[in-house]
């Protein structure tokens, strides 16, 4: 790092200045410019009351979290974009761990789909509904972007719970539907 004086630092508005000194606590470290304060010792006195004060910084978090959704989701989804081969190990692993809880979770599913498909769809309908899923593997192949078929109106939700019918169904990638999850695009958060 290049050293910088706090004059310099103040005139050209920076929020930190470097003189490549230690601290009173040896730490060779940027400063603040409105405190003068070393960066690592801030750092530190902040993980350390963080410690201290478990429940008073989930009460932080929350209420920022509550105060400001559209930074949070930015951040969480900059944070997955960021670790989505740690994530995508892990989650693997868990599958592992847990096969025989998946495998009841694909059974509920493949039943939900069952029952929401409608007795009353001809064979064209059959066929449009193979169609998309065919579309949208072929999709990934020639983009190297995994694509899924989504349910507009999901199968189970809060609100409202949909068919299992062509009009129903709509080629996404996968990022996008599983932001959507069970939700309509009517109630994601923007």
């Amino acid at each position: 790092m290049d050293v910088i004086t706090l004059n310099d630092a103040k005139t050209q508005g920076l929020k930190f200045y470097f003189t490549d000194k230690p601290c009173k606590q040896g730490h060779v470290s940027k400063r603040y410019v409105s405190t003068r304060q070393c960066f690592d010792c801030v750092k530190n006195h902040g993980k350390q009351w963080t410690k201290k004060n478990p429940a008073k910084r989930n009460d932080i978090s929350r209420k920022w979290r509550n105060n400001n959704p559209d930074k949070f989701r930015r951040s969480v989804d900059a944070s997955r974009v960021k670790h989505k081969d740690k994530i995508r190990e892990r989650s693997r692993d868990y599958k592992r761990r847990n096969r025989d809880r998946y495998c009841a979770l694909e059974s509920h599913r493949k039943l939900l789909k069952l029952k929401a498909t409608p007795s009353w769809l001809t064979t064209e309908h059959h066929a449009e509904i193979i169609s998309l899923y065919m579309q949208a593997k072929t999709l990934s192949k020639l983009s190297g972007v995994l694509y899924h078929v989504d349910h507009i109106v999901p199968l189970q939700s809060k609100s409202v719970c949909g068919l299992h019918a062509p009009w129903n169904l709509q080629i996404l990638t996968s990022t996008d539907n599983i932001i959507k999850s069970n939700k309509t695009w009517e109630n994601m958060p923007t």
